[in-house]
């Protein structure tokens, strides 16, 4: 019956029309590269945490220093001030690009991976999920690093709880 998960060493068409597994070597390969995937896919996911921090930042914050030594004065050290409004919206307009291009890899990473489950390999299958567990292992870690890290440069509304931006941002 298709649709049962299937522990053979043989696949045909796997992903695309033409790529046999046929052998052992070559299952196991195939279930390395698929490991490797999913770890990329939860680290893209960890990429994107960071761009989105990036974006919605306080600009004041992540502003270009005064390097003069005549500019430097201990009342101004502390402040990190963007040269202009158009600097400002050209770093957001990077992030933003550098992000649409990360989020769609990311998609096409990850139909590629549902892919690969739905030829019903189980062994397929076991090496995303171990991959899948390694990379939250891994980039779950970063992930919380980098809420705590950034968690000050958002803006929180006055009542001191998380703003939707935030909130919105940090529960993915």
């Amino acid at each position: 019956m298709e649709g049962d998960f299937s522990s053979a060493t043989e696949l045909d068409d796997f992903l695309f029309k033409g790529l046999n597994i046929s052998s052992t070597a070559q299952l196991v390969g195939c279930c390395i590269v698929s490991c490797i995937a999913t770890c990329i896919y939860e680290a893209t996911k960890s990429l994107m945490l960071y761009v989105q921090v990036q974006i919605h930042q306080n600009p004041l914050i992540n502003g270009k220093k005064v390097n003069s030594v005549q500019e430097r004065s201990p009342l101004f050290s502390s402040l990190a001030v963007p040269s202009s409004v158009d600097q400002i919206k050209r770093r957001r307009l990077r992030y933003h690009v550098f992000g649409y291009f990360v989020h769609v890899f990311n998609i096409t990473l990850g139909y590629f991976i549902m892919l690969a489950v739905m030829q019903f390999s189980a062994w397929v299958t076991i090496a995303i999920l171990i991959g899948s567990c390694i990379g939250y292992f891994i980039f779950g870690a970063v992930n919380s690093w980098n809420k705590w890290k950034f968690s000050h440069l958002m803006p929180a509304s006055s009542n001191n709880s998380p703003s939707t931006s935030q909130h919105h941002l940090f529960s993915q």
